[in-house]
């Protein structure tokens, strides 16, 4: 009985580790690996640019699913769990934006002010108590 128990005991504290989630450094993650047509205009850095980088963080949470990067309600970059973007914009207000490509969550969105010459860091990925996607400024990865 003390076996089982302790196989159990073992089994659920191994089991809420995998879920459990943090930042991913970015040495851990590999570029995008589906960069959509519209996205391909920003990826190339023009003068007077500012860059944003968006990181995906691992969770077991929707981990099949890809998340849909937006720039102004244009969808720009599909990103796995651990992938990484950058994308370079023109200085100005800029709306980012995420959403879950297969769950069809609400898309969360942010407006940034993209000054030339600065870069801008994200990160978007989910809670793993729910399935709400979030996408929020980090400091350099």
């Amino acid at each position: 009985m003390k076996t089982a128990a302790t196989v159990a005991l073992f089994t659920l504290a191994l089991g809420l580790s995998a879920c459990s989630s943090g930042p991913t450094p970015l040495v851990a993650t590999k570029p995008a690996s589906d960069i959509l047509p519209a996205g391909k205009y920003y990826s190339t850095k023009k003068s007077k640019d500012g860059a944003l980088h968006i990181l995906r963080d691992f969770s077991m949470t929707g981990v099949a699913c890809k998340t849909i990067i937006s720039l102004n309600n244009q969808p720009v970059a599909k990103l796995g769990a651990s992938e990484n973007v950058t994308l370079y914009v023109s200085a100005g207000e800029v709306f980012i934006g995420a959403q879950s490509g297969c769950i069809r969550s609400e898309a969360t969105q942010q407006l940034v002010q993209v000054e030339a010459g600065k870069d801008y860091f994200f990160r978007t990925g989910f809670t793993d108590v729910s399935t709400s996607l979030h996408l929020y400024r980090s400091s350099p990865f």
